[in-house]
């Protein structure tokens, strides 16, 4: 069927009415059924019927919002990804299907290249079994770059560390809170140990020994740097502590015969020469330095005429030699507290004509008292000889 039929003109001279019906005829097909690529104004210019591309494509679509239906599978798409569609309705199945593999109540599996998530996610249940929000603040209690093996974490656990103690071979014997001292063990020794294994192992002269040897075996442990003892025998497992200073402590039972003496004492020297004016009792001074003191007994500057008895002592023995410039006749006691009379006195054995005087007691009773001088009364006044290296003056407290 034609889209327009305009009939023909028969006459040669047709009547003018003829030829505008034809012309109207024209007109109103133009109007009513052409569309116009430029409108006029006012004028409709809408289909009134599907239009068949047949194949061909719109080019240049602007703005489709007026459309009021888009069949989508009629829609095609180039597929991409995961999506094997080719029309935008199949595309749209295939993404709800995935996405019903995130949602509902009971697990649900899938496999994804990635997985990229811009805000925060929020977990109800636990994943692989564990509650992520209280693993998570179990987390949030660990230091940054976190080793459990490191030194600061291991020593605040309470282990014993390498800076704890000395680097002595020995038992370790705990001091105080978080404070330990080596007990040295002298394991080389074939006899009791001497002052050449002392020397040997680096142990002070006089060390305090206890054997701990089986058998043939033989074993000594160092109970006393600087004080000797040469034992026997003794259990070192009935031994429950060692405390405090000498004289040595150890509670619980143990057996150590033949203790020769546990030494608390000094060894003063003197390069004083004051003049000692005759028959006037005066103290020595000994200002020279000390050989030994294991007790802070004696101050070589600071009252240096005393000799502090240690605590628990309750007696004392004192031996010495004194030189003066010429010779003299001496008379040396020994006062407690600077007071008289003297706990103990001795005229010289060596008499008046000799500048050197030799002196010596026996065990004396220092209870109750705090410090010990020994004094010198001369017959004639003597200035002592502190060029002397002779001149000494040793001091036992037990």
């Amino acid at each position: 069927m034609a889209k327009i039929t305009i009939s023909d003109i028969l006459a040669q001279f047709a009547s003018a009415a003829s030829i505008n019906a034809r012309l109207q005829q024209i007109e109103d097909e133009l109007n009513d059924k052409v569309l116009y690529r430029a409108n006029p104004v006012g004028e409709p210019n809408s289909m009134a019927n599907d239009l068949d591309m047949a194949g061909n494509d719109l080019l240049n679509v602007g703005d489709l919002s007026g459309i009021t239906a888009i069949v989508a599978s009629k829609v095609i798409v180039t597929p991409v990804g995961d999506i094997s569609s080719t029309d935008a309705q199949a595309a749209l199945a295939e993404l709800d299907s995935e996405k019903a593999k995130l949602a509902g109540s009971s697990a649900q599996s899938f496999s994804a290249n990635g997985l990229t998530v811009a805000g925060s996610i929020s977990v109800v249940g636990s994943v692989d079994g564990r509650s992520v929000s209280s693993d998570g603040t179990k987390l949030d209690g660990v230091e940054a770059a976190a080793d459990v093996t490191d030194s600061t974490n291991v020593n605040a656990a309470g282990s014993i560390m390498h800076t704890d103690v000395a680097p002595t071979d020995g038992l370790l014997l705990k001091t105080g809170s978080e404070a330990y001292s080596t007990v040295k063990i002298n394991s080389t020794a074939s006899t009791n140990p001497s002052g050449a294994d002392n020397f040997a192992a680096g142990y002070g002269v006089n060390s305090l020994w206890a054997n701990i040897s089986v058998g043939v075996e033989k074993s000594f442990i160092c109970v006393g740097d600087g004080v000797w003892v040469e034992a026997g025998s003794a259990t070192l497992s009935a031994i429950t502590s060692i405390t405090g200073s000498f004289p040595l402590t150890i509670t619980g039972s143990a057996t150590v015969p033949n203790v020769v003496n546990d030494l608390r004492g000094c060894s003063a020297r003197t390069t004083d020469s004051s003049t000692f004016t005759a028959n006037i009792n005066t103290p020595i001074i000994w200002d020279g330095v000390d050989i030994y003191d294991t007790d802070a007994i004696h101050d070589p500057v600071v009252n240096n005429t005393r000799f502090t008895i240690p605590t628990g002592s309750s007696f004392a023995k004192v031996t010495g030699l004194i030189s003066f410039s010429a010779s003299t006749g001496v008379d040396i006691s020994i006062r407690g507290d600077g007071t008289a009379p003297a706990i103990v006195g001795s005229k010289t054995v060596s008499g008046t004509a000799t500048r050197q005087h030799n002196f010596a007691t026996g065990w004396i009773s220092v209870s109750g008292l705090t410090y010990l001088e020994v004094y010198a009364f001369t017959d004639t006044s003597r200035a002592l000889d502190g060029s002397d290296t002779d001149n000494y003056l040793n001091i036992e407290f037990k």
